[in-house]
């Protein structure tokens, strides 16, 4: 075999590994928020790319960094971790940070409420951070980070932006 079949097809394998470094990896998964994805409902809707299977049965840890845009302060922001039915404990904490101002704007700690909202006195980019403990039930399903407007705003629209990640890593008993 000569040299150039040899690198092509080292650079073939190494795609095909680094196409699944979004999807599950062993104990740990990543996903990526590969596009900006907006908002003008106070209805929650899913994010098209921060979602994750829980397995059955399966404990987690995990740790979600969400950029996001106001369009205007009117419409304020809710956001939600979409859990699987059936979970059997949870705990988070999750802080809304406005760089404005440099403020903390929001922290939550809480096993039972699991949506996040408020409002924010400036538009413009802000930033949500979870991180918490899942332990799944029998029933497996979708992780999925789901968002809206606080108070709807036709005309400025709430955006989850690009590059909003979430990596999960498995918690063995």
């Amino acid at each position: 075999m000569n040299n150039t079949i040899k690198t092509i097809l080292s650079l073939a394998l190494l795609t095909a590994f680094l196409l699944q470094l979004g999807s599950r990896t062993g104990s740990v998964y990543t996903v990526y928020q590969t596009a900006d994805q907006t908002s003008n409902s106070t209805t929650l809707a899913d994010s098209n790319d921060l979602k994750v299977w829980l397995n059955a049965n399966e404990k987690f840890a995990y740790n979600l960094f969400v950029p996001f845009n106001l369009g205007g302060i009117t419409s304020g922001y809710k956001f939600q971790l979409n859990m699987p039915s059936g979970v059997t404990f949870l705990i988070q904490e999750a802080n809304v940070i406005n760089p404005t101002s440099i403020s903390l704007v929001a922290v939550r700690i809480d096993a039972t409420v699991t949506v996040i909202n408020g409002a924010l006195a400036t538009a413009g980019d802000h930033s949500l951070t979870i991180q918490g403990t899942v332990q799944n039930g029998s029933t497996a399903g979708y992780m999925t980070l789901q968002f809206g407007q606080n108070v709807q705003d036709l005309v400025n629209a709430l955006t989850l932006k690009k590059g909003s990640n979430a990596i999960l890593t498995r918690i063995n008993n």
